[in-house]
This record gives C-alpha cells, structure tokens and sequence, in this order.
C-alpha cells in the first residue's frame, strides 16, 4: 500500500461525507448492525473487500466472510489518522487512507475481566470509495493491511 504524499483535500464536509462510509462499516461491526454495515458499501453489487491476501468481491461476499465472523463478535475498532485525497471527487470517487486498531473478544467475553483471550490487530486501510446517484458516498474497494497481530487468532476463526 503506498499512501502519497500530496492529497487534494476535500472540503470540511466533503471529508465528514466521504469518511463517513468507512465509519459505518466500522460501526456497523462493532454493533454487529447488518444495515449498518450494508449501507457502508456501493449498491450496484461491485464492492470488495480484500485483507490477509484474500479478496471477496461482492456484498454478499464481504457480508459473508467479514461482518458474519467478525460482527457477532465483542469488538471496538479505533480509526485514526485518517487521509482523504478527494482527487477524483468532481467524477464521484475519492479514496480514505487510514490507521486501525482492534480488538476482538468472543460474544459476552469482551466485559468479562476473567477472560483474557482476544486477538488485537493493528493495520492500514485503504479504501476506495464512490458518490451514489443519492449524493451519499460508499465504499467501492476496502483494503486491509496488518500490520501486528497479537493473541489467538481461534477468536475470530473459531
């Protein structure tokens, strides 16, 4: 993943707008909201998503192999140092660069201080994403890079 170093900025509420996709997906995980998460991504079939070498394309797909092992889940994503190089903007497309971190617990074990078996990642996101004919911006293409791993990755993989 290479993050340029000159970006045309969005304006204000361009950005809140365009970074906003990246945001419900997040939330829509850690609330395992399913509508949530949905609304996050393009609505003509074509999003994907790619993380640990391994693409999945189409909503479906992403619903499938990301929100249902990782939505049920006790989870927090922390989004920062977020980029956004509106550079296509006036053609409907932008692109979110962004720091994550994450933690994942079992179901009902996250509030648990006894159970102190997770997995916490660290990684890079590199999103693309697309104004819809509605003027709402969603996500096209969702990259994944980690970083770190700590823990065990049966939280997540069973």
């Amino acid at each position: 993943m290479s993050m340029p170093s000159q970006i045309t900025p969005p304006s204000p509420s361009d950005a809140a707008a365009i970074t906003d996709a990246l945001y419900r997906a997040v939330l829509g995980i850690d609330t395992n909201d399913l509508s949530l998460f949905k609304s996050a991504f393009v609505t003509d079939g074509s999003a994907s998503a790619t993380m640990m070498g391994t693409t999945h394309s189409g909503t479906d797909a992403i619903i499938a192999n990301v929100f249902r092992s990782v939505g049920p889940l006790d989870t927090t994503h922390f989004v920062s140092n977020v980029r956004v190089n509106a550079r296509d903007a006036g053609e409907g497309k932008a692109k979110i660069y962004a720091s994550a971190q994450a933690f994942h617990y079992r179901p009902g074990e996250g509030v648990d201080p006894s159970k102190t078996e997770r997995l916490v990642s660290g990684g890079l996101y590199d999103v693309d994403v697309k104004r819809q004919w509605d003027g709402t911006w969603r996500v096209q293409h969702w990259g994944i890079r980690f970083v770190w791993l700590e823990g065990n990755m049966a939280v997540i993989t069973g």
